[in-house]
């Protein structure tokens, strides 16, 4: 056996659980049980948000790697699938377990228009649980499929998350505004609450809140920080819709 691919391997497994939107004690104890499974000692790893570090030892020499993690999205199915893995490794040898890693890693997630479409459904249906008529659950429909690919578009485009969120929910409280003006939605809070909740940080409150209760501060702090900045953006970017609205004459 090859220490160091275990190594790699590791880290690479715990690299896509972070970017997949994984808490980091799930993260740390993938990475120890690989490293378990294949007859490495005194296993050490500290994960954070945006880096991995590692060492662990092989027939007394130790063995070390550091991952930086540059993107983080959600991929639910992708974290199931390589914890599976990591408690499948004891069966099998490292090629193996490299090989399945890989298909895991290649696996396609849903398509553009699936992405689209059902982020339209999902603001459509808020629109009729916060009890909008059924022309605000169009338009909210309308508005979310756009702020998807609006942030598909930005993030293909590596731009910084705070200006994407902020540009959408420009987009989202001007959109509404209009829509009232000319009468075609009768309540335009339900559609920007309903669209801005593709936009809320569920996962990094969830995860932040996990984190913490397991004791991993440094990650519970940083996530609650970032779902902070997430909801200071979407305030800030309202804001500034309502702000420019006024200036042009418009009454709110």
């Amino acid at each position: 056996m090859n220490p160091n691919k275990v190594i790699q391997l590791s880290i690479k497994a715990g690299s896509l659980l972070l970017e997949s939107g994984a808490e980091t004690y799930r993260v740390e104890d993938t990475i120890v049980r690989i490293c378990n499974n294949y007859n490495m000692e005194d296993t050490n790893c500290f994960c954070t948000q945006t880096g991995i570090m590692l060492s662990s030892i092989y027939e007394g020499t130790t063995y070390s790697q550091v991952a930086r993690i540059n993107t983080r999205s959600t991929n639910l199915d992708r974290i199931a699938r390589i914890n599976q893995l990591s408690r499948d490794a004891k069966t099998l040898d490292v090629l193996d377990f490299e090989k399945q890693l890989n298909e895991i890693m290649q696996t396609k997630t849903y398509s553009l228009l699936t992405n689209i479409l059902f982020a339209g459904v999902c603001t459509c249906g808020f629109a009729l649980l916060f009890k909008g008529t059924l022309m605000d659950a169009m338009c909210s429909f309308a508005l979310g499929a756009l702020v998807r690919y609006f942030t598909l578009f930005f993030e293909s485009k590596k731009l910084n998350s705070f200006f994407n969120i902020s540009m959408c929910a420009i987009f989202i409280t001007l959109s509404a505004l209009i829509f009232e003006q000319v009468g075609i939605v009768s309540n335009r809070n339900t559609v920007i609450i309903s669209t801005i909740m593709l936009l809320v940080p569920g996962l990094a409150i969830t995860n932040a809140i996990r984190d913490s209760i397991a004791g991993d501060l440094v990650s519970g702090t940083a996530r609650g920080v970032e779902a902070l900045l997430i909801a200071i953006a979407v305030a800030l970017g309202s804001g500034i819709a309502m702000t420019v609205w006024i200036s042009l004459g418009g009454i709110i």
